[in-house]
């Protein structure tokens, strides 16, 4: 699994909010560059070494990579201009081809 951030900030907030979650769980994972053999890397910008069985996107835009990953899974959450980005990213998708799916908690 490979996470995608917007920036370098995010993906180490991201790393440490993974270490310090619950005192009780564990998700055995790496910033990119440091741990590709983990189960979920966390980067931003760059293509996963190695390929990727699934991506999930918290970036803005679509990562050029995309195509490299079997699954893309896009999180939205309520905030409007987050929302309007995935729609975007949505078009995107279904534009290039592939047929998203949206899931409602």
């Amino acid at each position: 699994m490979f996470i995608h951030t917007d920036s370098e900030g995010l993906a180490r907030q991201l790393d440490e909010r993974l270490w310090t979650f619950h005192d009780t769980s564990f998700v055995p994972h790496a910033l990119a560059g440091r741990g590709a053999d983990l189960p979920v890397v966390i980067g931003h910008g760059e293509r996963p070494a190695g390929g990727c069985d699934l991506l999930i996107n918290i970036a803005a835009q679509v990562p050029e990579f995309y195509e490299h990953c079997s699954r893309v899974v896009e999180l939205v959450d309520g905030d409007a201009r987050r929302r309007a980005e995935a729609r975007d990213r949505f078009r995107f998708y279904r534009d290039h081809g592939l047929e998203p799916e949206t899931h409602k908690r």
